[in-house]
């Protein structure tokens, strides 16, 4: 008799005679009962479990595993009945779950695997996830180490998901690995979709995508919330994540932080590079001390490709770049659009132009940005704040937003339009400035409700609705309600009520309601009176 582990959720109901012809052993195989031959005096036991009979199983991991493939991987601590990851993999089917049940105290996971579990979908997904109980599963690229391998291929990412297969990632750590390829961590290729959920990426390094690289090939859906993102490292772009180069890709980020990755493009994401077509979409996050050797310390947007970057609820701080856009480099060398509400961004860096936001440098970009705030960035030329078309072809747009304290070592301590050649058009209303800006060209549309400190953030003929303030009449940034910090006017500020109830204005052919509005905060304007300039209300 074979012996059965009492404790596994996946075993065969009682043991069987080993059947003696072909016809019986013909019947056993299409019921998927397992299948026992003798070779000698050796006795070697194979499980082949359809698809119906593996969905929806659970299937336990263990760093290290048995000594002999076990019938089925229970949860178990008899150490010969432990199953490897790998062996989990090959038994799971659509649906199935794969529980690692080894602490990351006790040992790591060590290794590369290919995920290609056929017949996944949003139903049915092979889901990957920490044993309850354990308190940290680690996978784990060798330590750094090539001879720490044991699956002896080390030069790849520690997941690779198959073509089409969709897999859910839950509480686990990635970290060490050290591909020479694209994705350090996992690489989603090929029209996977990978769901990322209260997961860690850490000390993961690769050419490009230090962490996950995306959408490259063909495409890829990402979806990535609660999880973190920390020294990751791409020899070449996105130090965390890299999106649609030379493919397509989609990526959604919410409720996450990436802090101190680095790369040459895009510090922590890169998107739509090589002529590839991205989306990103990034909400309620945090992006921290992450930079490039070149552009975009934080994001790299449309650089050579087409991409488009919304960010909303999300903070930015001390991010810098050795080129261009402290914070995010947009339609750089290619096209793109990027989207930005209800955000901050306080002391990024660029050794170039841009502080927080370069837009279309030698490329074209268009770029729309409403309730945020901008406090403490630097270029150490052009746009502390904000770099337009410079070089490039660009649109721009600033509504309801506060600008203080931002600083350019050449031009355009707050906004920088037009230089260098460039063709930009920029639309402001309802904006705080305190500082200057800079107009050498292209068109500046000043459609009124904007206060400011200095007459270069206006236009040559003001509308009678702008107010000019000698001070900033600003506190300083911090938290004033609501998910991201902000600097709220003081009282007798001229932002206070500065915009008219029921005004509107006209920012790149877009009709803008500007009061009533609701602020960066999420708080609503009094109802029926005159709004705030700027990004706070009441």
């Amino acid at each position: 008799m074979l012996p059965l582990d009492k404790t596994a959720r996946h075993t065969t109901s009682r043991t069987r005679p080993v059947p003696q012809s072909r016809k019986a052993f013909g019947r056993l195989a299409a019921v998927g009962l397992p299948m026992v031959f003798f070779a000698g005096t050796a006795l070697s036991l194979v499980v082949t479990a359809s698809p119906a009979s593996a969905a929806g199983t659970t299937w336990y991991a263990y760093a290290g595993g048995g000594a002999t493939s076990p019938v089925s991987c229970p949860k178990t601590t008899i150490a010969s009945k432990k199953c490897t990851l790998a062996e989990a993999l090959a038994r799971a089917a659509a649906g199935s779950t794969i529980e690692l049940a080894t602490s990351g105290s006790k040992g790591h996971y060590v290794g590369n695997w290919a995920v290609n579990t056929g017949g996944t979908f949003v139903a049915q997904p092979l889901t990957i996830k920490t044993a309850p109980g354990i308190s940290k599963a680690v996978l784990d690229g060798n330590h750094g180490k090539a001879g720490g391998c044991q699956t002896k291929i080390c030069s790849g990412p520690v997941l690779t998901i198959g073509s089409e297969v969709h897999v859910d990632i839950v509480g686990i750590t990635i970290e060490n690995a050290a591909s020479k390829g694209k994705g350090g961590a996992i690489e989603n290729a090929m029209n996977g979709v990978l769901i990322v959920s209260g997961s860690t990426f850490s000390a993961n390094s690769a050419a490009d995508g230090g962490a996950i690289d995306n959408g490259d090939k063909g495409g890829g859906l990402l979806t990535v919330t609660a999880s973190k993102f920390i020294d990751n490292i791409a020899t070449g772009d996105g130090g965390a994540i890299d999106n649609a180069d030379k493919g397509s890709g989609t990526v959604t980020v919410s409720g996450s932080t990436f802090s101190a990755n680095k790369a040459a493009d895009g510090g922590a994401i890169d998107d739509g590079d090589n002529a590839g077509t991205g989306t990103v979409t990034l909400s309620s996050s945090t992006f921290y001390a992450n930079s490039a050797s070149d552009n975009g310390g934080a994001i790299d947007n449309g650089d050579r490709g087409s991409a488009t970057l919304t960010v909303s609820g999300s903070t930015f701080s001390a991010d810098s770049a050795h080129g261009d856009g402290g914070a995010i480099d947009n339609g750089d060398n290619g096209s793109a659009n990027l989207i930005l509400s209800a955000s901050t961004f306080s002391a990024d860096t660029a050794s170039v132009d841009g502080g927080a936001i370069d837009n279309a440098n030698s490329g074209r970009g268009t770029l729309r940005v409403s309730v945020s705030s901008f406090s403490g960035n630097s270029a150490s030329l052009n746009g502390g704040a904000i770099d337009t078309g410079d070089r490039g072809s660009a649109a721009a747009s600033v509504s309801a937003s506060t600008f203080a304290g931002n600083t350019a070592k050449a031009d355009g301590a707050t906004i920088d339009n037009s230089d260098r050649g460039g063709t930009s058009a920029v639309w402001l209303a309802a904006d705080i400035f305190s500082g200057t800006c800079d107009q050498p060209a292209g068109a500046w549309f000043d459609e009124g409700y904007n206060v400011a400190t200095s007459s270069t953030c206006v236009g040559s003929a003001p509308p009678k609705t702008d107010a000019a303030s000698s001070a900033p009449d600003l506190g300083q940034l911090g938290h004033n309600g609501g998910p991201t910090e902000t600097m709220a006017p003081v009282t007798g500020s001229p932002a206070i009520g500065a915009v008219a109830n029921g005004a509107t204005a006209t920012l790149s052919g877009t009709v803008v309601k500007l009061c009533p509005t609701t602020d960066q905060r999420g708080v609503s304007s009094a109802a029926g009176k005159a709004c705030n300039a700027g990004s706070v209300q009441a």
